[in-house]
């Protein structure tokens, strides 16, 4: 048989009342680490926008509020941050930068757990 090929279902046998095979049975692992990957710069990426998003709703609140305990935390992990406009336009740029090394590093973790968990041959469809 060869491996590279997919089992396509049997639409001639009536199979009601069982239940399927699980993937790992059918899909090689080439084809099973190809479906459970990450892109992980992609996932970057969004994380990286919606870190930016949410930096722009929130920051201009508390400047607007004076809040300055908030804004010391702020610069405490945005260095250069100052209240104003400049300010702003620095924490976008270091909240998408921050928010896509933490995207990638998350994909690259999970392809990486997903690879060693296809070659170990873990089945996860099978534990119910």
């Amino acid at each position: 048989m060869n491996e590279d090929l997919l089992l396509l279902a049997d639409t001639t046998t009536n199979h009601e009342g069982e239940e399927p095979p699980p993937t790992d049975l059918f899909y090689t692992r080439a084809a099973l680490r190809r479906i459970s990957a990450l892109d992980a710069l992609r996932l970057g990426v969004a994380v990286g926008a919606a870190w930016a998003v949410l930096f722009l709703l929130i920051i201009p609140g508390a400047i607007m509020s004076g809040g300055s305990s908030a804004l010391m935390v702020v610069q405490a992990f945005y260095p250069g941050f100052i209240p104003g406009f400049g300010g702003i336009i620095l924490g976008l740029a270091l909240s998408f930068v921050y928010g896509m090394i933490g995207g990638v590093s998350i994909g690259t973790l999970y392809n990486s757990l997903v690879n060693r968990a296809v070659l170990s041959g873990e089945n996860y469809e099978t534990y119910g």
